[in-house]
């Protein structure tokens, strides 16, 4: 589900401004930076090296107040089904944007919420058919690709927002992503194997 305007300005503001970028010094919540942005985790750190929370582990401070109201006001508007008790901020530099990826859901519940703010939203996720379980951009941003329950994986280009191709697999499609050349597709699948399309 894409929701625009989620957030008023004013919220938009509150929120940008309760971030603190200097250094954490109560060590309430865990900051790095990574190659071209800072990240912030509340609630619970997300480990990069292997995609995941240590669920037995969770950060002191919990989710920052000022997030609380707009969470709970998403909660009675029907937007999500349960309060996150992770938060992940990222602030990239000048020029950069969110890479192309795929979201770990295993970690988590069904849920994923990613909010852009302080900037244009310059991508458009496009309806597909069945629940969706997995994204991906293709590494010259011309294709979308999301893969769904059904193992269906549709191919939607990135401009016109038209679905471009989509094929059914025979077998749980569990992670979607291309190779950096964007000449290969790779499809993870239940059984732990890796198929790839050229």
């Amino acid at each position: 589900m894409v929701v625009e305007e989620i957030v008023s300005s004013d919220d938009e503001k509150m929120l940008l401004e309760s971030i603190n970028w200097s250094e954490d010094t109560d060590y309430q919540n865990v900051q790095k930076s990574l190659k071209h942005r800072r990240v912030k985790h509340f609630g619970y750190e997300f480990h990069y090296e292997n995609n995941n929370v240590d669920k037995d582990k969770p950060l002191p401070g919990g989710l920052p107040d000022v997030w609380g109201s707009i969470l709970e006001k998403w909660l009675n508007e029907g937007f999500i089904k349960h309060k996150p008790d992770q938060l992940t901020i990222n602030q990239y530099e000048p020029g950069h944007r969110i890479p192309a990826h795929i979201d770990t859901h295993s970690a988590f519940e069904d849920e994923i919420i990613s909010l852009s703010l302080g900037s244009e939203v310059f991508y458009h996720l496009s309806s597909q058919k069945g629940k969706n379980t997995s994204i991906c951009w293709s590494p010259d941003g011309q294709t979308i690709a999301v893969g769904n329950k059904d193992d269906v994986v549709t191919f939607t280009d990135a401009k016109t927002h038209c679905s471009k191709a989509e094929e059914q697999f025979k077998f749980e499609v569990n992670g979607i992503s291309w190779n950096n050349d964007n000449n290969m597709f790779f499809l993870t699948n239940g059984n732990g194997c890796i198929s790839i399309l050229r």
